[in-house]
């Protein structure tokens, strides 16, 4: 809606007018200002990032009601929620601020582990198969795109074009 921050739903099969078929979820002008939520695997919740006035980002979920209260989940950004399992990867650091990269969490925050070592990791997206992930990073000084499996941590670059490669999907 014209003049209202934040995140909201609109469903363009309803056969009602605009503003009847859309539901306003978060109210920050800082939601979701980098990278879109994400969906979980049973489309009853929403993962995305808050990017605060200071530059910092924190991760927030939110159930899909007109009544939820996000909760946060922690420092991070660019969120994507797994398609096969309750996980969520993100581009954050650890809790004193250091080792930057890619991390995978729970969806209530917890278990946090580390996947990459480079703090350009960014946008991650999910395979189908929940099995590995794709990201877009500069670290051979140029935006690339990037394959992480996440059950050999074998890393692969998939683009290698002197144009600026990103934001896979």
């Amino acid at each position: 809606q014209p003049g209202s921050p934040g995140i909201a739903l609109f469903d363009p099969a309803a056969g009602q007018s605009p503003t009847m078929r859309s539901a306003q979820f978060t109210t920050s002008a800082g939601d979701a200002h980098d990278a879109p939520p994400s969906w979980s695997d049973n489309d009853r919740s929403l993962v995305y990032a808050n990017t605060a006035p200071d530059g910092r980002t924190r991760i927030f979920r939110t159930e899909v009601t007109s009544s939820a209260n996000p909760v946060d989940l922690g420092p991070g950004r660019d969120p994507a929620w797994s398609p096969k399992q309750d996980r969520i990867v993100f581009n954050g650091t650890n809790d004193q601020g250091g080792e930057p990269g890619l991390w995978l969490m729970n969806s209530d925050g917890r278990n946090r582990q580390r996947l990459s070592d480079n703090g350009n990791d960014i946008r991650p997206v999910w395979t189908p198969d929940g099995l590995s992930v794709v990201f877009m990073c500069s670290r051979d000084g140029n935006w690339e795109v990037y394959h992480l499996n996440l059950l050999t941590s074998d890393l692969t670059r998939l683009t290698s074009n002197s144009a600026q490669d990103g934001l896979p999907t």
